[in-house]
């Protein structure tokens, strides 16, 4: 596990698991927030996003987490271990005005306020980008490790798990 895609519905928890995989792991991670790159962006700045994605990938190792299905196929193609949370909508829901108040509270530079887009995308989350998600990890299954986690418990169970991997 040296090449990490975190991909997961807004709100499911795919920044915390990061993080603290990232620490476990000694692997560096990079955030790519749903509620940054997804409104209001030019062709261009998309591109650019896509080219800066490109060469994060092409490094030794990392975590890469997002939802942003432009960049899908170049970390998949990349990655070695692919972490899906297919978590509840309400769960997300709930992860992402937690989120979203905390910005707000600590007025954190350069963060969105919160968005009725992103409550919209977290509620066909399941519809719309869960079945892309699943056809492009059966398409690269030859080289992935994949990993399904569907709630909080399994989430901290998987941590719990691979850190006595690291530790023996």
């Amino acid at each position: 596990m040296k090449k990490v895609m975190i991909m997961g519905c807004p709100g499911s928890g795919k920044s915390n698991l990061a993080i603290k995989l990232g620490r476990i792991k000694n692997l560096p991670v990079y955030q790519i927030k749903d509620d940054i790159l997804s409104f209001n962006h030019s062709d261009k700045e998309k591109e650019m996003w896509i080219k800066a994605i490109a060469n994060i990938s092409e490094r030794e190792k990392w975590i890469i987490e997002g939802s942003q299905k432009i960049t899908f196929e170049e970390r998949m193609i990349k990655a070695d271990t692919i972490i899906f949370i297919d978590e509840k909508p309400i769960v997300c829901l709930s992860g992402y005005i937690k989120r979203s108040i905390k910005n707000w509270i600590t007025f954190k530079k350069g963060t969105l306020p919160f968005r009725w887009s992103v409550v919209k995308k977290i509620f066909s989350y399941r519809r719309d980008f869960a079945p892309l998600i699943m056809s492009l990890i059966s398409e690269h299954q030859q080289h992935l490790t994949f990993i399904e986690l569907t709630s909080k418990v399994g989430i901290k169970k998987f941590l719990k798990d691979t850190k006595g991997e690291v530790a023996t």
